[in-house]
């Protein structure tokens, strides 16, 4: 049997993105609200990220809200109606 070393949130930062958005979503909505947010991709660099999020339209109202009255300090820096508009 090998030890397997558990990972931290600073190894894995899409599951903290992750969940940081679930937390603002349900500070602002609760459990029912069912937001769903794909990370597609986390870059980390000199103590800032940047992710990449992926939703449907129809959540993407309440995510914008969640995000905007989080404590936390997050900006949307770009959005476009596809993925390929950002790549």
């Amino acid at each position: 049997m090998v030890n397997k070393k558990q990972r931290s949130s600073s190894d894995r930062p899409e599951l903290a993105v992750q969940s940081i958005l679930q937390e603002a979503i349900k500070e602002l909505f609760g459990e029912c609200c069912g937001v769903r947010a794909d990370i597609l991709r986390v870059r980390v660099e000199r103590g800032t990220a940047r992710a990449l999020v992926r939703t449907r339209d129809a959540h993407e109202r309440k995510l914008r809200a969640s995000l905007a009255l989080t404590p936390r300090n997050i900006r949307v820096r770009a959005e476009a109606p596809s993925l390929q508009a950002l790549i």
